[in-house]
């Protein structure tokens, strides 16, 4: 499987618009509702808090060499059917409504003025590097979707 790798929101926005404009398969046991959902979710915890997280000083030593290591690469892995540890299970639903709220949530995080909440496993990430992890996030996520 060939390695997606974005860098920005812009870069998710145009998947999305891929997403409702053409036909997909799934690999994996996740619809594309869950998949989208896993990653809005993802950037409303970095504005309201994650439900668990890792201690501390992980966070800011092998959680913060994690995460620049990904950056660096430009592209993240991670179980892609695993909810977010200390969240409830997301259950199947309608694509377009994740999708809608996927949006919603990107324009939220961008007008977000407060400080942001460390991410449960790279800790405290600057704006511009949630925006980078959020857009592999969901780069990793869109790689089980096949046009």
């Amino acid at each position: 499987m060939k390695k997606i790798r974005y860098k920005n929101f812009d870069e998710v926005l145009r998947a999305l618009e891929k997403m409702e404009k053409y036909s997909f398969k799934l690999i994996g046991d996740w619809d594309g509702y869950q998949h989208v959902m896993h990653c809005a979710n993802s950037i409303q915890y970095s504005t309201t808090g994650y439900p668990t997280g890792k201690p501390y000083l992980l966070q800011e030593t092998l959680g913060k060499t994690a995460f620049y290591l990904f950056k660096s690469s430009g592209a993240l892995s991670h179980n892609t059917n695993a909810f977010t540890p200390g969240d409830e299970p997301i259950p199947k639903n309608g694509l377009q409504s994740g999708i809608d709220n996927y949006r919603s949530q990107i324009i939220r995080f961008l007008d977000w003025d407060l400080p942001l909440c460390p991410h449960p496993f790279f800790g405290t990430l600057s704006k511009n590097n949630f925006i980078r992890f959020h857009a592999m996030h969901f780069a990793n996520h869109f790689e089980q979707f096949e046009f």
